[in-house]
């Protein structure tokens, strides 16, 4: 994405930017896999931004049905779209983007109307949360006091409070050694001998 230079500073775009089949390349993988990672969004951004003014004015060639207001050119409702996707404080590429990359690589697989297409690069553009925010969180582990905290508190319960379903009345229960129920959920009593230990069922 060396073309990216060509841009003074970042949220600005080049006039004189041209896409080549490479660029073309670019927008049709990440249509495909969605690795808006692999890119430095700096860069990648400002190719999108290109790619969508240069497919709108094309929709805008053949299907002028946008309403404007009086005075207004289509560049000027073009402009906010571009202005989102350059915005310095995004963090990076969108989770939609691979959807935005789907709509700019074959922009007329869908749709015919200049108006519709532009309200679906709108959904697209305008979420600015990244996959990053979206990735799940590592599993943190509990302190084993905590459980066994948990359990002298749930040990203190009424009977018949398990969680689950199994029996008519919709209680799980597990058959203890001795033969007696224990709702699920609930932590069994162990014998003095066997409290810091593993117990072998």
């Amino acid at each position: 994405l060396k073309f990216a230079s060509s841009s003074s500073k970042a949220g600005t775009l080049s006039e004189e930017v041209t896409l080549s089949e490479e660029l073309e390349g670019i927008i049709r993988g990440l249509a495909e896999n969605g690795a808006a990672a692999c890119y430095p969004w700096d860069a990648l951004r400002i190719l999108l931004a290109a790619k969508l003014e240069k497919v709108l004015a094309d929709f805008w060639r053949e299907a002028p049905d946008l309403k404007l207001r009086e005075g207004e050119t289509f560049g000027a409702a073009v402009e906010p779209l571009t202005r989102s996707l350059l915005e310095p404080r995004r963090e990076g590429a969108p989770w939609t983007t691979q959807r935005l990359c789907e709509l700019l690589a074959e922009p007329r697989s869908g749709y015919k109307s200049t108006r519709k297409y532009i309200y679906a690069l709108q959904r697209a553009i305008l979420i600015t949360t990244t996959e990053e925010a979206l990735a799940p969180r590592p599993l943190v582990l509990t302190p084993r006091s905590y459980f066994e905290g948990a359990g002298a508190e749930m040990e203190g319960r009424a009977e018949g409070t398990a969680v689950g379903a199994a029996d008519a009345e919709g209680k799980v229960v597990l058959d203890s050694e001795q033969g007696e129920s224990t709702p699920a959920g609930r932590k069994r009593k162990l014998p003095e001998e066997l409290a810091n230990g593993v117990v072998e069922e």
